[in-house]
Parts: structure tokens; C-alpha cells; sequence
């Protein structure tokens, strides 16, 4: 089964790339010293936040597309054991294909008998439509963008610490600011009052030491998701 550990350890070892890169390998900036941060800490910090989503995002796009290929390998390798990811996908892709009135769908009670007929087509099948649709369609690592990833390999997001999804929704709210809005709007809608205008308020200013706080809240709580992950892989219908 293809290690999501070291999927984690790859995303931690990007992370500090990014810093050294765009932040510089110092956390003393201007604030060390109460001053607010320059203009180009500003611009470095939202450039930081941007990336970060995108490394954050493909990470749970991997962890599924891992959970589905892995769960593959398992069958074929091991005298046909059915992980609960491979159920769980197979049977999604067939209610997907049976609801949007596809050709050859089928809509069956959950057996193991029903899903070993034809496991490895019905799977590479899923997989294909994963890769495509599921993966492909996503953007973003909000609850709901997350709760539509793992619900294909048999995850509730009721099963994932809370804290971590709310950290996530915290940090894909800031990306939107940082990748959908100029400089000077971010500044216009962070000093605006609450009241008046129907445009959301923008959560903070970029400053590099906030941004760095900000993904290690994330990272910080991943190792148990990752946990999650394998011990789904390990679970046999």
C-alpha cells in the first residue's frame, strides 16, 4: 500500500520550502521590532497563503486517489481482499452512474458477493471517475470540499477532528481573500465596519509570522487524519 505518511512528510518538507523561499529562512521582520509588516513582507505572505491552499488541497486529493489505487493493488495481490475504501468507491460510482441514468449502472444492496463481480473493472472504473470528476471538479479544502473527498472512500467528516475542520475552513475562507481580491480591496473590506454593504469582511491582514501560524495550525492536526486514512485502508468487507 503506497505510504500516505510519506504523502505528509512530502507536504511538511514543502511547507518549509515555501517559507525559506517567500517569507526568507529569519520570523524576526518588522514585527520583532512592533512595526507593521512592509509591502513586500504583505505581498510575500499572500503569495505563501495561496500556495499553501494549493499544496493543502492536493494533499487530500492524494490521499484519496492513494485510498482508491492502493485499495486496487490490495485486491489484486491479495487473494481478492476488498478494503472499505474500494467498497465504498465502487458503490458510489455505481449510484453516481445509476442516478444520472448511465447505460450498464446497476443499483445493489451492499454485499460482498454483489461487489467481487467484476471488482477490478468496477474499480478502475471508480478510479477513473475519481481522477476525473471527484479530483478534477474540487477546489478547495473548505468542510464541504473535504466532506465530498473522503465520503468516496467511506469517511464521515463527523470521523475527522473537528478543531482540523474548522482550521480548514478558516484557512480556505483567507485564501479566497488573497486569491480573488486585489491588495488595496483586502485593505478596503479588513478597516471597513461591519455594517453596511452586503461584501464578507476580510479575517486579517497578511503578515508573515500570522501566515506561518496559520498552515502549522493545520499541519499540526493532520497527523491524525493520516492516521484515519490508513486505518480505513487496513479495514476488509
Amino acid at each position: 500500500m503506497a505510504s500516505v505518511t510519506r504523502r505528509l512528510k512530502r507536504l511538511i518538507a514543502r511547507e518549509s520550502t515555501l517559507r525559506d523561499h517567500l517569507l526568507g529562512p529569519s520570523m524576526t521582520w518588522n514585527s520583532s521590532q512592533g512595526l507593521p509588516p512592509s509591502a513586500v513582507e504583505e505581498d510575500r505572505a499572500l503569495a505563501y497563503r495561496v500556495l499553501m491552499h494549493a499544496e493543502l488541497e492536493r494533499y487530500f486529493e492524494d490521499s484519496l486517489l492513494c485510498s482508491v489505487r492502493s485499495s486496487l493493488h490490495i485486491f489484486n495481490n491479495c487473494n481478492g481482499a476488498i478494503t472499505v475504501p474500494a467498497a465504498a468507491a465502487v458503490i458510489h460510482h455505481q449510484s453516481k452512474l445509476f442516478f444520472d441514468g448511465k447505460n450498464g449502472a446497476t443499483s445493489f444492496y451492499l454485499s460482498k458477493s454483489r461487489i467481487m463481480q467484476d471488482m477490478p473493472v468496477r474499480l478502475e472504473a471508480a478510479i477513473a471517475a475519481i481522477e476525473s470528476g471527484v479530483v478534477g471538479g474540487n477546489n478547495g479544502i473548505k468542510k464541504h470540499d473535504v466532506r465530498k473527498l473522503v465520503g468516496w472512500i467511506g469517511i464521515d467528516i463527523s470521523e475527522i477532528d473537528p478543531t482540523l475542520v474548522a482550521a480548514l475552513e478558516i484557512f480556505g475562507s483567507e485564501r479566497g481573500d488573497a486569491a480573488h481580491l486585489s491588495r488595496r480591496e483586502i485593505w478596503r473590506r479588513y478597516h471597513r465596519g461591519t455594517s453596511g454593504g452586503n461584501q464578507p469582511r476580510v479575517r486579517r491582514l497578511p503578515a508573515p509570522s500570522d501566515e506561518v501560524t496559520a498552515v502549522n495550525a493545520v499541519l499540526k492536526l493532520l497527523s491524525g487524519f493520516d492516521q484515519l486514512i490508513q486505518h480505513r485502508m487496513r479495514q476488509l468487507i
